[in-house]
């Protein structure tokens, strides 16, 4: 048994109010380990199976909702913020807001008996704003199957559920990851049917690999981590600034004047007979 579980038999042991309430609130945490601490304490004689399941129920299903409140309150207004501001267009979430509200049901009921979808499809289920009269009772009832499957598993099973539930969390990520895969294959091989598929599939692998065509969010972290790790490493976190040593104080990068730069370049260049002219002003230079 891991050490979660023993520290929380250590306060449940007695029964009580106390221990229904320390279940509920303990589903905030992990609600399928909550659920097999239940089952066991049924099994131990601390609690009754109806009341520990109920208990269990309760703190699932208020987590539940908290999650797709989340996703209404905070996840619409990331979409309009750094970095997804763009990513995603409004007839694409109409889109999606419409598959939810046709299928949305079924993605609750089987994210339930999946670790790990959970919170994804509920903080999506708010991004989409799922309707509340429907789907709060689709939650309730993927609770309600839920529950009492797990902690009277926990019950008949005993401590061996534990190693059970890690064997299928282990699972789940293979399975989504094989689907995945699948789907992507499927795709691909449709795409290399047709010669407009084969040049739409080449032209985003080119995107892929060259990395100018890279979205901000995609070159500028690394790129930002390299700076900071050269500053370290030398001493001096405004080493940066020493990229462009002929641009003054700075390298250029703050504060450098336009005129100053094209003055220099077009100086620079008249020995080598190279004809800046062009450039706004460069017949003044020299």
């Amino acid at each position: 048994m891991n050490a979660w579980a023993e520290q929380f038999f250590a306060a449940a042991e007695a029964g009580g109010p106390w221990a229904l309430v320390a279940l509920a609130l303990a589903t905030l945490v992990s609600e399928d380990l909550a659920c097999i601490a239940a089952g066991l304490l049924v099994a131990r004689g601390a609690l009754g199976f109806g009341e520990a399941t109920a208990a269990c129920f309760i703190g699932i299903f208020v987590g539940d909702l908290l999650l797709v409140v989340l996703g209404r309150w905070l996840g619409r207004a990331a979409l309009d913020r750094w970095p997804l501001r763009g990513r995603v267009s409004a007839a694409a979430l109409a889109r999606a807001e419409a598959w939810f509200a046709r299928s949305g049901a079924r993605v609750v009921l089987a994210s339930r008996f999946m670790p790990g979808t959970r919170l994804p499809t509920f903080v999506a289920a708010g991004v989409l704003r799922a309707p509340w009269a429907k789907f709060v009772g689709w939650f309730a009832l993927a609770c309600a199957l839920w529950t009492p499957l797990l902690v009277g598993a926990a019950w008949g099973a005993g401590e061996v559920v534990f190693g059970w539930f890690a064997a299928w969390s282990r699972a789940v990520p293979v399975v989504l990851v094989a689907a995945g895969t699948g789907w992507l294959a499927v795709r691909v091989a449709g795409a290399l049917a047709t010669w407009r598929g084969r040049r739409l599939l080449w032209s985003r692998w080119q995107r892929f690999v060259r990395w100018e065509f890279w979205p901000m969010w995609a070159v500028y972290p690394p790129v930002i981590a390299y700076i900071v790790w050269l500053g370290m490493r030398h001493r001096g976190m405004m080493l940066f600034t020493a990229v462009n040593p002929g641009m003054g104080a700075g390298g250029g990068l703050v504060g450098e004047s336009k005129r100053a730069l094209f003055t220099n370049v077009c100086l620079g260049a008249k020995p080598f007979g190279l004809d800046l002219s062009f450039i706004g002003g460069a017949d003044r230079f020299g």
